[in-house]
């Protein structure tokens, strides 16, 4: 059997990862396409339809298209009541950034200031400044629900196999934090966790961004 050079592999290699990049372009965009269902082995779950991954591809392209749309003069955005994209839309503040301030309003309340931004680490007294022209603040806009709507996980509420929803956290983590917690009558902040055996720098980092205590 003739060998193949690995010029010729990586030809081969880029066709089909454009073949199947096509494939899949057609497939999502094509609209008379009928249906299809794939069902990873072991799940009792189909996929979803690409109807669905059309729908959700359309939500993500508006949403992207709406985080770029530059503020027009004399806009404002609300701290308390702006989603992801158009939080985005202010000068210095990308995706990252966006989610610290919705966590930020979540954990400690409503902004009643924008000073109250210096308080979400990696904003400095620049950054504020920055935003101060293009930022509002309405406390009473503010709505709970949001909680649920960033995906935080309350550590002082969370059963054990919720606390196992949290990256890295495994049983045993979360049965040594419910038993911390209960030991203590409750968790007073997120530093008080990094007393816990196994808890180190690292998750406390992903804590921070994933729970919160209230």
């Amino acid at each position: 059997m003739p060998r193949i050079s690995k010029t010729d592999r990586r030809a081969l290699g880029s066709a089909t990862g454009l073949l199947v990049l096509g494939t899949i372009i057609r497939i999502v965009l094509a609209p008379d396409t009928a249906d299809l269902r794939w069902q990873p082995a072991g799940s009792e779950r189909a996929a979803e339809s690409l109807d669905q991954v059309r729908g959700d591809l359309a939500v993500t392209l508006d949403q992207e298209a709406q985080a770029a749309r530059p503020l027009e003069p004399g806009e404002q955005i609300d701290l308390n009541t702006a989603d992801l994209s158009d939080l985005r839309r202010l000068p210095g503040i990308g995706r990252a950034r966006a989610a610290a301030i919705q966590r930020g309003r979540v954990v400690r309340g409503p902004y009643g200031s924008v000073e109250d931004l210096a308080e979400i680490p990696g904003f400095g007294e620049g950054l504020v400044e920055r935003l101060r022209p293009h930022v509002r603040q309405d406390p009473a806009a503010f709505r709970p629900s949001a909680v649920s709507a960033v995906g935080l996980l309350d550590l002082n509420r969370a059963q054990t196999h919720e606390l196992e929803q949290i990256t890295g956290i495994g049983p045993a983590l979360a049965a040594r934090i419910a038993a911390a917690r209960a030991h203590n009558g409750g968790f007073g902040n997120l530093d008080e966790l990094i007393e816990i055996p196994g808890i180190g720098p690292k998750t406390m980092q992903i804590l921070r961004n994933e729970a919160f205590v209230r």
